[in-house]
């Protein structure tokens, strides 16, 4: 340092930076620089100060944007003793721009701050701002033996960031002071993701108690207190020194999705926290009939992952499952949760109207068929009917196709098909699913009449629409024959007796009484008709 006599006021300005001071005659002055600037964003650099020559006191020296009174580090405070030159060294800025190098400073025996200012520029593009976090330390074997090859390990974390994944940091490995390796490294992110770090070397065991330390750079660090983290461990007979093993659990994803018959996955991390490592089992429970879960591995020592499968039964309902996830290990047990969203399973749905027709042999018979989706069905489906009597004949209009899709199913049938009722079977196959509906097909004898034999050498037109009439209309004309046939009889029945025996009219003779229903004359002395057996009385 060097001793300085300064009387005078001075003020000086230019356009980089600005000094200023504040003092009156016989008053102490306060001088600040700021060498080097300006600074490049990120870089650390040293504030320089001093008082006049007799201006002994306690000073604190602060750096704040040129634009606000709020500052952003400060350091102090210190006492200083008049005409010495003073150094402290500010950490880096991350945003560019004006800002204050600022020393307070009060005399001793006085109250009243006197303050000196340099301005000076932040240049470059601004920094990434990370909260690094070194989560926990261990050491493998724990705890080992004089002679032992052993590897140090470190869990590394992202807290927070201003900027994007990966980034790359300093990470340092000292075992009693010495370095036992260390360099800049890539982190993957995400945001909270543990990112183990072992050594490359491992060390070689000495008798007694050692200290192992690893540290993540501070640099635009803006929560450096989390930065380092040692254990303290004992090789040979002693007894380990550090505390009570322990572990965390975590799962990703914790929420997935499959619909029965299917399965999901997750992938589960353990990692160590503090204490000699021992081995931890994992399981899961919450799991209802028809889902099991097996882990790959099913133990294992941390830090380690574990793939964690689920088979969802065709037989499970949809609907959301919570299962655990346990970890056991040392006397430490820890569980996390992942939920299991059953979704319902697509698929599709055939339907065909009508559901029965009547039809004569020689017609068709047409039905709507409808295929629709469920749950997202995308697959092709393919259309086939089965059942068909011999002698007919059934034809898709869409042989296939993807849902939703309509379909006509056209039966033709010959005419000696064997007049019956029919169940029809219509299959829709596609996506590995199969569906059926059933439809019914009643098949009537069609009526035949023949024409005479001096009828040959007539047009066939009109017996053909005949043909078609009676064959449309065969009820109404049976129930028609029917109806004839019972006038008949009944007029018959009304002629079997006369009112009288003797005839009336021309040609009536006496003793004779004739037939009602045949009409041969009797004589009234006979009960019954010679010629049919009526009754005559």
């Amino acid at each position: 340092m060097l001793a300085r006599s300064k009387v005078a006021i001075l003020i000086v300005v230019a356009i980089s930076s600005v000094t200023l001071f504040q003092t009156v005659e016989g008053a102490c002055g306060v001088h600040v620089g700021v060498p080097g600037a300006p600074i490049q964003v990120g870089s650390p650099f040293v504030i320089s100060y001093y008082t006049d020559v007799g201006c002994n006191g306690m000073t604190t020296v602060l750096v704040r944007p040129a634009l606000s009174v709020t500052p952003i580090w400060q350091a102090g405070p210190t006492h200083v003793s008049g005409g010495l030159d003073y150094e402290v060294t500010a950490p880096g800025i991350n945003t560019p721009g004006g800002y204050f190098a600022e020393v307070s400073f009060v005399k001793t025996g006085g109250n009243t701050a006197v303050l000196g200012e340099k301005l000076f520029q932040v240049v470059g593009p601004a920094s990434v701002s990370t909260n690094w976090a070194i989560q926990s330390v261990s050491l493998t074997p724990s705890p080992p033996q004089v002679g032992d090859p052993v590897t140090f390990s470190a869990v590394l974390v992202a807290l927070s960031t201003s900027g994007s994944y990966p980034q790359s940091v300093d990470v340092e490995c000292t075992i009693d002071g010495a370095s036992c390796g260390g360099g800049s490294l890539s982190y993957p992110g995400p945001t909270g993701n543990p990112a183990t770090v072992n050594t490359q070397t491992q060390w070689i065991a000495t008798p007694g108690t050692h200290t192992l330390t690893w540290s993540v750079s501070t640099n635009n660090d803006p929560n450096p207190g989390n930065n380092v983290m040692s254990t303290t461990f004992i090789v040979g007979q002693a007894i380990q020194t550090t505390t009570q093993f322990d572990f965390s659990l975590s799962d990703s994803p914790t929420q997935q999705s499959a619909t029965p018959g299917g399965s999901a996955s997750y992938t589960v991390a353990v990692n160590p926290v503090t204490g000699p490592q021992q081995s931890v089992d994992l399981s899961v429970s919450g799991l209802p009939n028809g889902v099991s879960a097996s882990f790959n591995p099913t133990s294992g020592t941390p830090p380690f992952t574990s793939t964690l499968s689920v088979t969802v039964a065709s037989s499970v309902s949809p609907g959301a499952l919570t299962l655990t996830i346990v970890g056991n290990g040392g006397g430490v047990t820890h569980t996390a949760s992942v939920t299991l969203i059953v979704s319902a399973a697509s698929d599709f749905a055939i339907g065909v109207s009508p559901a029965s027709q009547s039809v004569l042999q020689g017609q068709t018979a047409s039905y709507s068929v409808n295929v629709s989706a469920l749950n997202g069905f995308n697959s092709q489906v393919s259309l086939s009917v089965s059942g068909l009597p011999s002698g007919a004949d059934g034809v898709f209009s869409n042989p296939s196709g993807t849902p939703n899709f309509a379909s006509t199913l056209t039966v033709t049938l010959s005419g000696d098909v064997a007049p019956a009722s029919y169940t029809l079977t219509v299959t829709g196959s596609g996506g590995g699913l199969s569906h059926v509906a059933n439809l019914v097909l009643t098949v009537n004898a069609a009526v035949v009449t023949q024409s005479s034999t001096s009828s040959t050498q007539a047009s066939t037109q009109p017996s053909s629409d005949l043909m078609s009439m009676i064959q449309q209309n065969q009820l109404l004309i049976l129930g028609g024959i029917i109806l004839l046939a019972v006038l008949i009889a009944v007029a018959l029945r009304s002629r079997r007796k006369p009112t009288s025996t003797q005839p009336t009219g021309k040609g009536a003779t006496t003793g004779f009484v004739y037939c009602g229903k045949c009409g041969t004359q009797n004589p009234t002395a006979n009960k019954f008709c010679k010629e049919c057996g009526t009754d005559l009385k």
